[in-house]
């Protein structure tokens, strides 16, 4: 557990490899290579991360993407819209849009996206030896 220059750790720069990906959400489930393999505490990690400006909590209109459709037609359900079955995805998005401001769209789903910032970008770039020794799955 080398701290690196920029005083991370070798898990949180696998983290931020994580979040690069789009697909890390504040319902995600940590592997125990975290703890077992590079000796972190990930969500305290990961909240330090977020704190120190590498990544951040999307908002919910920038979560859409993680929602179904499904999700997407009982929010606009709740809110007297009508016409749903016939929108595609993409017009679920403009209708939450068009009938929700960001704080009330907040209240109707907890799940929210991370998302690198700058800094989390540069600290991948520079620490990419790190993500080329992790074990990959075989795809």
């Amino acid at each position: 557990m080398d701290l690196l220059a920029d005083y991370l750790l070798a898990g949180d720069i696998i983290l931020l490899w994580r979040i690069n990906f789009g697909t890390f959400i504040t319902e995600s489930w940590f592997p125990k290579y975290f703890e077992y393999t590079y000796g972190i505490d990930a969500p305290k990690h990961l909240e330090a991360l977020v704190e120190k400006g590498y990544a951040l909590v999307e908002t919910s209109f920038d979560s859409l993407d993680h929602l179904n459709s499904t999700m997407k037609k009982n929010i606009l359900k709740k809110k007297g819209v009508t016409g749903l079955s016939k929108m595609k995805a993409s017009d679920l998005n403009q209708a939450l849009h068009d009938h929700f401001s960001e704080e009330e769209l907040a209240g109707h789903f907890s799940i929210r996206g991370y998302k690198l910032t700058p800094k989390g970008e540069q600290a991948l770039k520079d620490h990419q030896a790190i993500i080329d020794r992790h074990p990959k799955k075989n795809l």
